[in-house]
């Protein structure tokens, strides 16, 4: 419960917020998260702020593995904690910044990695 006796709902598999006013009865939207979560822990900072941390893929749940955020490079399942681990091929890359971000097909879950091609192949 925040300080103004309004509760935060965040995440559920989804990136979306909102504010319920027990006093009113009313459901309000508010600033969305970076990234959908599912089983992510919140905790109310001295000033007022909401940290809202973890949360992740569903266990047993297959992830599409991207690159540049396009490019289908591969697929994993994920363990009973919601972890995973696989090895993938990236295309012949150009120099830069390139990222290979994870999406979860049920609980929409994702995550990204941006690293730096230094030279290409």
């Amino acid at each position: 419960m925040l300080g103004n006796g309004q509760v935060l709902v965040a995440g559920g598999g989804t990136a979306a917020a909102q504010l319920y006013n027990p006093a009113t009865n009313a459901w309000t939207a508010t600033g969305s998260m970076s990234t959908a979560r599912l089983d992510a822990a919140a905790a109310l900072l001295p000033d007022g702020d909401v940290l809202v941390t973890g949360g992740g893929f569903y266990a047993g749940e297959t992830v599409t593995l991207l690159w540049d955020s396009i490019t289908v490079v591969g697929h994993a399942k994920t363990t009973a904690t919601g972890s995973f681990g696989t090895t993938i091929t990236i295309p012949k890359a150009t120099a830069g910044a390139h990222v290979i971000a994870v999406r979860g097909r049920r609980s929409f879950a994702g995550t990204a990695a941006t690293f730096t091609v230094t030279s290409a192949r």
